[in-house]
């Protein structure tokens, strides 16, 4: 989870087989922000979206094509997700690792979800 500028706020290490809704399990309790944009992977009703609408959060989260009911995102401010890519290009380049099949499964692949503050 990073913040408005992509400063890291939270991370939950999963294994690279793991699905990304295990991370947003993990996270999306603890998160403060009014906010959240996440990519397609984290358009689930029960899981995601539900949850943050009982909370009074506002998902920027782009429906699945095979979504029998398509919902409507803010375009706009979903364009701003860059900055998740961003820090994930930092960690991947700060220090060197071994390959994704040498690492231990609990540490090939976090899982990040921006909330503007």
């Amino acid at each position: 989870m990073v913040d408005a500028l992509g400063n890291p706020l939270a991370f939950f290490l999963t294994g690279g087989q793991a699905h990304d809704l295990q991370g947003a399990d993990a996270l999306l309790p603890q998160m403060k922000a009014d906010t959240v944009l996440a990519d397609k992977a984290f358009d689930a009703d029960e899981r995601v979206i539900e949850p943050l609408l009982a909370q009074g959060k506002t998902p920027v989260i782009p429906p699945k094509s095979n979504r029998k009911e398509q919902r409507n995102f803010d375009k706009e401010l979903y364009k701003a997700r860059h900055l998740i890519e961003n820090f994930v290009c930092k960690l991947k380049n700060s220090e060197p690792s071994p390959p994704a099949m040498t690492r231990p499964p609990e540490t090939s692949s976090p899982v990040f979800i921006w909330s503007p503050a």
